[in-house]
């Protein structure tokens, strides 16, 4: 990464904070469209695909890869798919706050994957942080017993998010970003699919979106994945990964703000909700604050 003036890393910058914004309207978006969460999936990556092409194709990004790269590939889209899942199922049986806090622990659910995946030796610091991570979540949930439904299923989003963080992680430094996420969102779409020919969703009343779903399905589509997506190729390769992991952890902070203000008393939890989300906020702040001054070559590659 070469030297860079101020002024265009001020704009690299506020690239990237748009990027994260727009990602926080992912929770909003999954709230508003009514349809049931397999077929909006579905629909979400098939658009994303369909989106991302033309962008590949254009910059003479060449698709071909080895059969094993592209069935590993294919396994991280499931994970992706198990992820996204999870994480509107959260938002449909609970809210939005639930869900993106509880996806905000996929930080630490990452730190402690990677020294299995990289075998490297789990460092204390994450497993004290973990700890502090969990007794806030517990904290939360003695405090608010109906959601505990939605953090359950909103941590084990967070589980399939850390752990196709990692796996990428290791296919990133063989392939272009863009591209292995086109194939990865393939092999999700291709297992969601075979997912509705065997249920009840057959009819073109619960398959296809209606009304303002349309809208709301294709802005969390191309705006929130695809736009993403292809920004955040390009802004990687003019901020340092650290950074862009900071802005990332204020997704949730985004995104709760927005459905305070979108949704009013819906989305309005107690004041220990707050308090244990506060408390996992500065966690995976803290987390990678460390990695970066006792750790930089492993904050580098985060």
């Amino acid at each position: 990464m070469g030297p860079i003036n101020t002024k265009d890393r001020y704009f690299h910058y506020l690239i990237l904070h748009i990027v994260v914004f727009t990602w926080g309207w992912t929770g909003i978006l999954g709230k508003l469209i009514s349809m049931d969460v397999l077929p909006m999936i579905f629909l979400r990556m098939f658009i994303t695909i369909f989106t991302l092409l033309p962008v590949i194709l254009f910059t003479g990004r060449n698709l071909r890869m080895q059969g094993k790269h592209l069935l590993q590939l294919w396994g991280v889209g499931v994970i992706i798919a198990l992820h996204w899942l999870f994480f509107y199922q959260t938002i449909k049986i609970s809210n939005v706050s639930i869900a993106v806090i509880c996806l905000s622990t996929s930080t630490l659910f990452n730190a402690l994957a990677e020294p299995l995946f990289y075998k490297r030796k789990l460092l204390m610091y994450e497993v004290l942080i973990g700890i502090v991570v969990t007794l806030a979540l517990t904290y939360i949930f003695l405090h608010q017993l109906s959601v505990g439904k939605g953090l359950l299923f909103g941590l084990i989003s967070a589980f399939f998010s850390a752990m196709f963080t990692t796996i990428n992680g290791r296919i990133s430094k063989h392939y272009d970003s863009l591209v292995f996420s086109f194939h990865e969102l393939c092999g999700g779409c291709l297992v969601l699919l075979m997912g509705l020919l065997f249920s009840s969703y057959h009819t073109q009343e619960t398959l296809l979106p209606h009304g303002s779903d349309v809208w709301y399905l294709l802005l969390l589509s191309v705006l929130c994945t695809a736009f993403p997506f292809v920004a955040s190729a390009w802004v990687l390769k003019h901020i340092p990964s650290f950074s862009v992991l900071l802005a990332i952890n204020l997704e949730p902070v985004y995104t709760i703000l927005l459905a305070w203000m979108i949704f009013g008393e819906e989305e309005k939890m107690n004041p220990p909700f707050y308090i244990g989300t506060t408390i996992i906020l500065l966690s995976v702040f803290v987390n990678g604050w460390i990695k970066a001054r006792k750790y930089p070559k492993e904050a580098a590659s985060s």
